[in-house]
């Protein structure tokens, strides 16, 4: 089997098991959460060219009105779920945690909420890094020629303080997060680097509000 068919199994699995775990969630009798589910998600957050309803805010407040009234009865399902399906999207380079990071701060102090996404993201981001490295690596320069091209000279123009490049790229939108996931390891990055400079990245872009800007929105 291809590095590239075993990837594919891989992410199968995974997603289905976060299917089995959620379709496994106690039953509750709440209107606000008819219709949830990961499907819905994702679809909020693809473009509509490609069937998606490109309506992150709605996501978010639909998912909030949910979740909020389920962590009542359920709050260790809840935060499970969250990590749960954070950790997955984000291993597999899938659309979806931008709105679960908007999510945890209308679920949870602003503090527990900074550390949540922040260890949940790193563990993700960490986990995409790996894969990428051990069975990514040809589809990657398959579909992505120009762009490693171009994320190598730079890597290698920063070598010698590649530490706060990479800090630098995780506090900016200069590259999406998924192309840093994946390319990091194929232009040689350590890991060490990569998983310190995530998380420290992270961490300071939620305290300075990126994810966490709409909160106020939805609470009114």
């Amino acid at each position: 089997m291809s590095s590239t068919a075993l990837l594919g199994v891989l992410a199968l699995a995974v997603l289905t098991g976060v299917y089995v775990f959620l379709s496994h969630a106690p039953v509750v009798d709440i209107p606000a959460c008819q219709g949830m589910s990961l499907s819905f998600m994702i679809q909020g957050v693809l473009p509509k060219f490609v069937g998606g309803r490109d309506d992150k805010l709605g996501t978010v407040t639909a998912l909030w009105k949910c979740a909020s009234l389920y962590q009542e009865q359920h709050s260790n399902f809840v935060v499970s779920s969250f990590a749960l399906v954070y950790v997955s999207l984000q291993t597999f380079a899938i659309p979806g945690p931008l709105v679960l990071s908007i999510l945890s701060g209308a679920l949870y102090p602003f503090f527990y909420a900074n550390l949540l996404v922040a260890v949940c993201a790193t563990t993700g981001a960490s986990l995409c890094f790996l894969l990428s490295h051990y069975l990514g690596r040809n589809l990657a320069l398959r579909l992505l020629p120009d762009m490693l091209a171009s994320f190598k000279a730079k890597i290698a123009d920063n070598r010698s303080n590649l530490f706060y490049y990479m800090l630098f790229l995780r506090l900016t939108p200069l590259l999406p997060n998924w192309f840093v996931n994946v390319a990091s390891p194929l232009v040689d990055v350590p890991f060490g680097i990569f998983v310190a400079a995530t998380f420290i990245g992270i961490h300071v872009s939620q305290l300075q509000g990126f994810s966490m800007i709409c909160l106020y929105t939805i609470r009114g």
